[in-house]
């Protein structure tokens, strides 16, 4: 059998020119084979190759497994004989290409995070208070608790016997005279702000309807000034703490009010707080310490769940982890100068932060996972502090100046986002901390003025 000659594959055509019969220039005519396909010149044409011969040659060469097709038989076969050697067309090599054979892209790739070249910005405070409010008649007295935020939206601020409710939204300011006290030395609003609860120097906690602007009630169950009130918003409970170191829970919906008596402290209760469900009850006293209360013990006043002894000083400052119930953060006076945080629920201390100061309150800022703490002696300031959700480490991050005298009380408005202060000073001051408003701030110098001309 005689062998075909495989046709030679054309890399390229030369075409042929016809002269134009009306411009008398050259056009250019395309071959058959190049208006029916495009063509490639690394690509052979299966027109121009005899498949059938070249399935045989191979078949033949490649009974042997140690005798692979070379690169001259293929060029044969396949019509690429003449093709300049540096072509790396169907280039063979005993090695692979270097990289190649250690690399397996499609196995060890793994796609790169974008790391952000942005560099995070540290949250912005304000340089001063928003507003200021002449307060005079302020008592100077680290024990007392004389200011509160209703949820309503109505500051209430307590000067000796007269007790004064701001109302943000409509700027109008009312007030309360207890005539029958020396002086008021606490007050707290109910869930729903419709009731102010007073206690006074006297040992009297009175019950005023603000609207009605009406006392309600009057119960005198202790023996010494009241320090500080707290109410149960689920219970519906009153607790309220004595300077002798007295805790009573009163009902004011029962004709025989008093719940339970204990003697929680041996000097002033100066701090007492809920826990948002109700259960616990946290009470600090001059005697430097904090104690929980929980209301599912069998008989729950008689001892406490918790007896806590880190501080060194009177223990105020109270307040509740809003993201985390168990979790309550805890301030010590002048000789102690630290923000505690612990486990209600088992009594370990999660951790502790030197202030440098006295800590006469605690705000947590759930938004930015915040803690704002006010000062007495010798910064008399608010200080920022960052708290790691896990750890509950403390980082501070900022501190606010303006008083001239130490801050004695701190409170929070009802969203979180205004925070005032009350300093021995005689002045109230506004601090927009919490807040995401970028609409323009009212001055601050104008508000000083209308709120102090209201005052006076």
């Amino acid at each position: 059998m005689t062998a075909m000659t495989p046709t030679r594959f054309e890399l390229r055509t030369t075409p042929t020119r016809t002269p134009c019969l009306t411009g008398g220039r050259y056009t250019r005519h395309k071959t058959p084979s190049q208006r029916s396909t495009p063509g490639d010149r690394f690509i052979p044409s299966r027109a121009s190759t005899d498949l059938q011969f070249a399935r045989f040659k191979m078949s033949n060469r490649l009974t042997d497994e140690n005798s692979p097709p070379d690169k001259q038989m293929l060029d044969q076969l396949l019509g690429l004989q003449g093709l300049s050697s540096s072509s790396k067309t169907l280039g063979f090599s005993s090695t692979p290409q270097q990289g190649r054979q250690q690399k397996q892209y499609w196995q060890q790739y793994t796609p790169k995070r974008r790391v952000s070249t942005k560099k995070s910005r540290p949250r912005k405070l304000p340089k001063s208070a928003d507003r200021v409010l002449d307060a005079p008649n302020l008592l100077n007295d680290f024990y007392l608790n004389v200011l509160d935020w209703s949820s309503t939206g109505v500051l209430a601020v307590a000067l000796r016997d007269t007790v004064y409710l701001l109302n943000k939204a409509s700027g109008a300011i009312d007030q309360l005279s207890v005539s029958s006290s020396e002086y008021v030395s606490s007050l707290a609003w109910n869930k729903t702000g419709k009731y102010l609860a007073l206690g006074t120097s006297n040992a009297e906690i009175q019950l005023w309807d603000v609207a009605a602007s009406k006392m309600v009630r009057g119960v005198k169950n202790h023996t010494s000034r009241i320090n500080s009130l707290a109410w149960n918003t689920t219970k519906g409970l009153l607790s309220s703490g004595s300077q002798k170191g007295l805790v009573q829970n009163m009902d004011p919906r029962l004709a025989q009010s008093l719940v339970s008596s204990t003697q929680a402290h041996s000097l002033d209760v100066c701090g007492l707080t809920w826990g948002s469900g109700g259960r616990l009850l946290a009470s600090g006293g001059n005697d430097n310490l904090v104690k929980i209360w929980d209301m599912y013990n069998k008989d729950p006043w008689t001892q406490p769940t918790h007896s806590l002894k880190q501080h060194s000083a009177a223990v105020k400052a109270l307040s509740w982890c809003p993201w985390d119930s168990s979790t309550l953060a805890t301030g010590g006076g002048s000789a102690d100068k630290t923000i505690c945080v612990w486990n209600a629920c088992t009594g370990e201390l999660k951790s502790s932060r030197e202030t440098g100061a006295q800590v006469s309150g605690l705000i947590w800022a759930p938004q930015h996972k915040e803690i704002l703490s006010a000062h007495g002696n010798p910064t008399n300031e608010l200080a920022v502090w960052s708290c790691d959700p896990s750890s509950f480490e403390l980082t501070c991050t900022g501190h606010l100046s303006g008083h001239e005298d130490r801050v004695l009380h701190m409170v929070a408005s009802p969203g979180g986002e205004t925070v005032v202060s009350a300093g021995a000073d005689e002045t109230l001051r506004f601090w927009k901390i919490f807040t995401n408003n970028k609409a323009k701030a009212i001055s601050s110098k104008t508000d000083s003025l209308a709120l102090t001309n209201f005052i006076r």
